[in-house]
């Protein structure tokens, strides 16, 4: 019984330690798991961290000092973004509430001073990405985060 106990605690503690929030600093993994979309992400002094949750891919783009400043996603629904926004949620909702049916069906376009999140797609292929345009790596072209 103690051992199912503490098996159950140490896969949470693994599996809520892997995530950080927009703005928070994130232990950046070995290279055997950081997975570096293209070469100009590394000219660019960040990574990109690549992840499927649900059958969703997640994409984490971190500063070099591990700090996340933009998460996109794409794949059968949409991640949590309570998770993603961490701090910023609250920013997030009360911003949605106030462009309730301002955009289209298929494409949501939130900015909320220096938060800016974007959703889009239909039935079963919905993608979307989030990030803080204070931390925006100079030179940074926001079609790279994708």
């Amino acid at each position: 019984m103690n051992k199912i106990y503490f098996t159950l605690i140490f896969i949470f503690i693994f599996s809520t330690a892997s995530q950080a929030a927009l703005g928070e600093k994130k232990d950046i993994p070995n290279s055997k798991t950081t997975v570096i979309k293209n070469a100009r992400a590394i000219q660019q002094n960040y990574r990109v961290i690549e992840k499927t949750v649900k059958a969703t891919q997640v994409r984490e783009y971190l500063l070099t000092d591990g700090t996340v400043f933009a998460v996109a996603w794409e794949g059968f629904n949409h991640p949590d973004l309570n998770t993603i926004l961490g701090q910023y949620s609250d920013t997030y909702l009360q911003e949605l509430q106030l462009n309730q049916g301002r955009d289209g069906k298929r494409h949501k376009t939130i900015k909320a001073d220096d938060l800016v999140v974007e959703k889009w797609g239909h039935l079963r292929h919905l993608g979307g990405k989030a990030y803080l345009r204070s931390l925006l790596p100079a030179g940074v072209n926001l079609d790279e985060i994708k």
